[in-house]
């Protein structure tokens, strides 16, 4: 069905749609990766790990930051290598 307001057409399956999803929580992550920086010859088996992780829990209708950590992670290849 649609709805009518200010001279504006909604749709408002649409619209209760956007409500559900905007009146959830969000998880947003960020993930630092090691990085092989010289200029030459990388390393065989070298890959990037993880080695710091950051989230925080946003609340859907205020945008307020309801929760967060932050962590950081051993890797297991430059702890070898070092």
């Amino acid at each position: 069905s649609t709805l009518m307001a200010d001279g504006v057409i909604i749709n408002v399956n649409s619209l209760e749609r956007w409500w559900r999803l905007m009146s959830r929580d969000f998880f947003v992550a960020d993930f630092e990766f090691t990085q092989y920086t010289k200029r030459m010859g990388r390393p065989r088996g070298f890959f990037s790990e993880i080695i710091e992780i950051g989230a925080v829990k946003i609340d859907g209708i205020s945008l307020a930051v309801t929760g967060k950590i932050q962590n950081f992670v051993h890797p297991h290849f430059l702890s070898e290598a070092g």
